[in-house]
């Protein structure tokens, strides 16, 4: 077991050349001077779970990563998952069953990643799972800078905001998630009709889908904080609720969504650039671009980790 960290966080920070700096829009912070290839003091190596659980989200820029290096840093905050498997039923990163790409690119007519290049509605990742990731990272691997924008807020200042009428609706609400479509509107496994060309033949009905039932509210354990926990738009249910009384409430919870991401920081991506964030406290977005663009990221998602101590002063391993 690594040396325990008994400095405070600010002097240790300090000490190894890395500061904090808030990130606009209230959510977040950048570690900077952090060089993940480089060896580290390992009480660093413990320190960062504590800051991703303190601030939700870490945005830590100039790395040079590969697949497997991205899946070693995500498994500081959990072991990493399987990345989901997409409409041609494998999984995009060969060797690496952990890691998705996220890209518009195409090889030899196969494409090398998922979700092109249109714009992504608001979201959590995987919320379609019995046991969403608690932890994800997302790595600019090959992208230009004006390829899409992601947009994070904070689903626990979101609650905070939230209209008393709806904090009533969602105290008892549960939004079943729909598993079978991607966010880009393809079968999630398997060939077939995309979600577009399913609703156009009419009889569609998102209560028919597969998918896991999330509580929309959060409390967490630890802080007895309430978190929004929405997942995504397209395809969810109210359950308990009539079609169009479902329908009327899941679009008044995602206008106010997007009336409070209006203020949220939405990151200009530039290649190295390495975000991680607590997949059940914040929710994000991307903006669509021009298929011309290149845009490939590389995402771990993580399961719960272990318990983080409220403290700095943690044991590392």
């Amino acid at each position: 077991m690594a040396e325990a960290v008994i400095v405070p966080e600010d002097e240790l920070l300090d000490r190894a050349g890395l500061a904090l700096r808030p990130l606009p829009g209230g959510f977040g912070v950048e570690l900077a001077g952090l060089n993940i290839q480089q060896k580290q003091d390992p009480r660093i190596g413990a320190l960062l779970p504590h800051l991703w659980r303190r601030y939700g989200l870490l945005l830590i820029r100039r790395q040079d990563l590969g697949p497997a290096e991205v899946a070693a840093f995500g498994a500081i905050l959990g072991e990493p998952r399987r990345a989901p498997i997409m409409d041609s039923g494998r999984v995009f990163v060969e060797g690496h069953p952990e890691v998705f790409a996220i890209s518009n690119l195409v090889d030899n007519k196969s494409r090398v990643g998922a979700l092109g290049t249109g714009a992504l509605d608001w979201h959590a990742v995987m919320s379609y799972q019995s046991t969403p990731p608690r932890a994800v990272c997302l790595y600019a691997y090959n992208v230009s800078q004006r390829a899409g924008r992601t947009g994070f807020l904070d689903a626990r200042r979101a609650y905070d905001n939230l209209p008393h009428p709806l904090r009533a609706a969602v105290a008892a609400l549960t939004i079943k998630h729909d598993a079978a479509y991607t966010l880009d509107g393809y079968l999630r496994e398997g060939c077939g009709l995309t979600l577009a060309r399913a609703k156009a033949r009419g009889g569609f009905d998102v209560r028919m889908l597969v998918g896991a039932s999330h509580p929309a509210l959060r409390t967490d354990a630890e802080t007895g904080t309430q978190t929004l926990f929405l997942g995504r738009r397209q395809n969810a249910y109210a359950e308990g609720l009539a079609m169009a009384e479902s329908e009327a409430l899941l679009d008044t919870l995602w206008r106010f969504v997007a009336r409070f991401g209006e203020s949220a920081y939405h990151h200009p991506w530039e290649n190295g650039d390495l975000i991680v964030w607590d997949n059940h406290r914040a929710m994000l977005r991307r903006e669509g671009f021009l298929g011309s663009l290149p845009r490939t990221l590389l995402r771990v998602q993580m399961r719960e980790p272990e318990t983080i101590p409220a403290e700095a002063e943690t044991s590392g391993r």
